[in-house]
């Protein structure tokens, strides 16, 4: 498969039977391990908006927070902050916003911002003081009814008086979040080591806003928007204040204080929180636009 084989764990067993007795001989037996999609985009040939446009259903005065797809690009969620629910919607062509049809919401969460893992499983959203991740134990991208509190982090707003976006790394061993500063209200991103994918219980590396695993971005008044590809090469910041998107490339793959930011571009000016991108191939992202969620292309 080129597609969801190149994410996951797999377990290969091969065994030497003999024909005439059925006695097994030989037994060798492994673990293979895949990380995400390998692709790099560029804001330069970043361009929209594009294609179809989504408008909301029942969202709270037709504000939506953050849009995001999931890994297969059949479905589609949408966060309404003032009534708490995620909306859901399917798509007749995966990554396609045109001819949507909505689901119903998923639960009550009061957020600022949300995702899911590649296979739907795990679901972790912020609601500006701390970051929660939960496992969905029913139906792959089902929360209501079905999510088991995994685990939060409460004390991260020692740090962080409004955490406004998050990401995980692919395989769940590594927290990114982005918030502003107590004592310059710069935004600052934070990186997170755990033992454990997805559990924050198992917080192994911390470091405070002056410490070595933070990094400051000082021309940002206000940063909502945030992307990681899954290779950990690249990650985007979208300034919903002056409305221009940031690209930084990472020397050291997840790892945010190699990052270098190579470009500026207001090519998603019209945007107004989150970045939703198309996780599979990087071929595109989704953003809200005041009642409607709009598409981008990355040139890919």
């Amino acid at each position: 498969s080129t597609d969801t084989a190149n994410a996951g764990e797999f377990s290969i067993t091969f065994s030497v039977t003999d024909g005439a007795t059925g006695v097994v001989s030989a037994v060798s037996a492994f673990t293979l391990s895949f990380g995400g999609p390998q692709w790099e985009a560029n804001i330069n040939n970043f361009s929209g908006p594009t294609g179809g446009t989504l408008t909301t259903s029942g969202i709270n005065n037709n504000q939506p927070f953050a849009a995001k797809w999931s890994y297969d690009g059949n479905l589609v969620f949408v966060l309404d902050q003032g009534f708490q629910r995620l909306h859901k919607y399917s798509v007749n062509t995966p990554f396609s916003l045109a001819n949507a049809t909505y689901l119903g919401y998923e639960g009550f969460i009061a957020a600022w911002d949300f995702d899911y893992n590649y296979d739907g499983t795990q679901f972790s959203y912020v609601n500006g003081s701390e970051v929660t991740s939960v496992i969905l134990s029913g139906d792959p991208w089902t929360v209501s009814g079905a999510a088991t509190r995994l685990s939060s982090s409460p004390y991260m707003n020692t740090f962080e008086n409004a955490i406004r976006a998050h990401v995980f790394s692919w395989d769940g061993t590594k927290l990114y979040i982005v918030g502003n500063q107590y004592s310059t209200n710069y935004p600052r991103m934070h990186q997170f080591n755990l033992a454990t994918p997805w559990d924050l219980s198992t917080v192994t590396a911390f470091y405070g806003w002056m410490g070595q695993n933070s990094k400051e971005m000082p021309r940002y008044s206000t940063s909502h928007g945030f992307a990681m590809n899954p290779s950990g090469t690249q990650f985007w910041i979208f300034d919903s204040r002056l409305r221009n998107l940031h690209q930084y490339n990472m020397s050291i793959p997840f790892d945010i204080t190699s990052g270098t930011e190579v470009n500026t571009s207001s090519v998603a000016s019209t945007g107004d929180l989150s970045l939703g991108f198309n996780q599979r191939d990087g071929t595109s992202f989704i953003m809200p636009v005041g009642g409607i969620i709009k598409s981008w292309n990355t040139g890919l």
